[in-house]
């Protein structure tokens, strides 16, 4: 009993020089790692580098909060570019609506539903015009048309 209890006290005491051996070498990798990546960075965000600091050495923490604002930066353009996008969505399906709402109804109808609803857009919607998105040449159902008592008809 006495030998295989001296045994295993032998292959702990190895597993642990093992282990203790290892710490340092595996340590050392994660190091490099860490580094290897902030010289990545470094070479990305090179141009903004070179326009702040002119001759000295950048530290890593540098770089790092470099980074950081680099992303946020980039993360509020995303967010406006995002909100943008989703109001002009809005506004073309609200126009895309109208237009099929309108198609269904007759003429004097039409006429009453385009007033009230342009009177309700100029109070609510503000800068936004109804109709089709801004990029599109076409004319908003709310505009006057040409000739009076002529109704605009989206069809």
């Amino acid at each position: 009993m006495t030998s295989s209890f001296h045994l295993l006290e032998e292959a702990d005491k190895v597993h642990l020089n093992r282990k203790k051996i290892r710490k340092p070498v595996i340590e050392k990798m994660r190091r490099d790692r860490i580094n290897h990546s902030i010289e990545q960075i470094r070479h990305i965000l090179e141009k903004d580098i070179q326009n702040q600091r002119q001759h000295s050495k950048l530290e890593k923490a540098d770089i790092l909060e470099m980074a950081v604002q680099y992303l946020r930066q980039q993360k509020m353009r995303q967010n406006v570019v995002d909100t943008q996008n989703s109001q002009d969505q809005y506004y073309h399906g609200y126009y895309k609506c109208l237009k099929e709402a309108v198609g269904f109804l007759h003429s004097h109808g039409q006429e009453k539903i385009l007033h009230h609803i342009c009177r309700q857009q100029s109070q609510s919607l503000g800068e936004h015009s109804l109709g089709y998105p801004a990029s599109s040449p076409q004319r908003s159902p709310c505009n006057p048309s040409e000739g009076h008592g002529v109704i605009w008809r989206p069809w």
